[in-house]
């Protein structure tokens, strides 16, 4: 059997309905999992860049609020759903692994080692997305994963 994932990403505009029917859409056409993404502005772009432009701070409306992680947990239990994140910095590994099913890591982060380990440490399955990663930062993540006794 081939399981599907509904990648949420940030399409849930910073509404929590919106994230419930987008959930309760991936549940009634057979995914196995959904995953949203989880990231803060202040760590992917240097204050210099969010002092000067409108479009990255605009950003801001793709991040998934925090309040939303109980409200996500619940559903995904209710709708028969494994629940996961893609994360995009080391505190909110830890802040986040006891509430989901597994992580994701995107391809522009792949390179960052440090945050494959933290991932992979958890115990929890991982994701590598390599959609735009070269293959020796693809190489080096998975042997940095299974290192750190990522098994799945």
């Amino acid at each position: 059997m081939i399981d599907f994932i509904a990648d949420v990403a940030a399409n849930h505009n910073g509404d929590l309905e919106r994230c419930r029917r987008l959930m309760a859409a991936a549940a009634e056409t057979g995914c196995a999992a959904v995953q949203f993404s989880l990231s803060r502005l202040e760590h992917l772009y240097a204050p210099q860049i969010l002092q000067v432009s409108s479009s990255h701070r605009q950003q801001r409306r793709q991040e998934l609020p925090q309040h939303f992680l109980p409200h996500l947990v619940e559903w995904s239990e209710e709708l028969d759903l494994k629940l996961g994140l893609t994360i995009f910095d080391l505190d909110m590994v830890d802040r986040v692994q006891s509430h989901v099913d597994f992580l994701s890591i995107s391809p522009y982060e792949l390179p960052w080692l440090d945050l494959i380990d933290r991932a992979a440490d958890t115990g929890l399955p991982l994701i590598l997305d390599s959609g735009m990663a070269d293959a020796g930062e693809t190489w080096n993540a998975v042997q940095t994963a299974l290192e750190a006794g990522c098994t799945e």
